[in-house]
């Protein structure tokens, strides 16, 4: 399989890892390069690039859920959906649970680090004082700041001030997924069936909307639609790339005013649920799995092509 997109190549699709069950979040280590960490159903694991080598680090690899605070395999979660880190933690979001915890690098002990796990609220306050709805992905802006989609809501983790506050935005309602920062510096979240662009106090629909789709080919990006896109990358300053939740990706080109349908007939699970582009290993990986029995695994593709050049011609199959 190829295709061809100005100076980009992505070549075929394999099969990387499985750990079992859905990947739905994936985060490239920042102390060590060699690793991919992955909330994996309701556990966190890294994978590393060079081998292959799936470890769980919390929660059961089994995928037992529940809420138990613990070392290694002794914590439950209730479905990963978002991981992000500091030096110290991998941070999570604890879906069903409604909560954000922490698990210690070193140690792999797991703790409660914003919301109440048994709580559902939405209310802003210090970390552990505030309530969460069931929070999605986490992005990093900085040491002390993360992005957290929560439900409806995107929320601030503030850990300066130790402290958990909603950021307004006009777009109501839209369930939120998950949020990457462009090289200009603004906010990109996929949401319900499409993708927000925050700018300041300024929220407009990127591409798609609230109406549901199956992603299109060579369509406008106001006429695009997608399904619970709970992936997002930034390929390049104009180019996005997003998850479609029937077992492919879509490429969200701003440039030209485009939606592609990326679908990868030699992907071994079908229902495409994280992203992550490494520019370093020019390598892109899927994690997704099997809706019927929850199976799945981390695919990779490799692609070529320089970073910043626009996509602007049409595919080449």
């Amino acid at each position: 399989m190829l295709f061809c997109r100005g100076a980009v190549v992505l070549g075929n699709t394999t099969l990387f890892a499985s750990g079992g069950y859905i990947f739905f979040a994936l985060h490239q280590d920042e102390l060590n390069p060699d690793l991919i960490v992955c909330g994996v159903g309701s556990s966190l694991a890294t994978v590393n690039k060079l081998t292959g080598e799936f470890i769980t680090i919390a929660g059961d690899e089994n995928n037992t859920s529940g809420y138990v605070e613990g070392v290694g395999s002794q914590a439950r979660f209730h479905w990963v959906a978002g991981v992000s880190q500091t030096r110290t933690h991998y941070i999570v979001s604890d879906h069903f649970n409604s909560c954000v915890r922490s698990v210690w690098r070193n140690s792999h002990k797991t703790s409660t680090f914003a919301g109440n796990c048994t709580f559902i609220g939405t209310n802003d306050g210090p970390l552990l004082a505030a309530r969460l709805t069931r929070p999605y992905g986490l992005t990093k802006y900085s040491d002390e700041i993360f992005y957290l989609c929560d439900d409806t809501s995107l929320r601030i983790l503030d850990l300066v001030t130790g402290s958990l506050q909603t950021l307004p935005h006009q777009t109501q309602p839209a369930k939120l997924y998950n949020s990457v920062i462009q090289p200009s510096g603004d906010l990109l979240i996929s949401a319900d069936h499409g993708v927000l662009q925050i700018m300041g106090n300024k929220t407009q629909w990127v591409a798609g909307g609230l109406e549901s789709g199956y992603g299109c080919e060579n369509c406008s990006l106001s006429a695009s639609s997608y399904t619970s896109p709970f992936g997002i990358s930034v390929l390049t300053p104009t180019v996005l790339m997003v998850t479609h939740q029937y077992g492919g990706l879509q490429l969200i080109d701003i440039f030209s005013n485009t939606s592609h349908s990326i679908v990868l007939p030699k992907y071994p699970i079908a229902y495409t649920a994280s992203l992550l582009v490494d520019h370093h290993t020019n390598t892109i990986y899927i994690g997704g799995g099997n809706q019927v029995d929850l199976r799945g695994g981390l695919a990779q593709v490799p692609f070529s092509g320089k970073k910043y050049q626009y996509l602007r011609h049409n595919f080449v199959f």
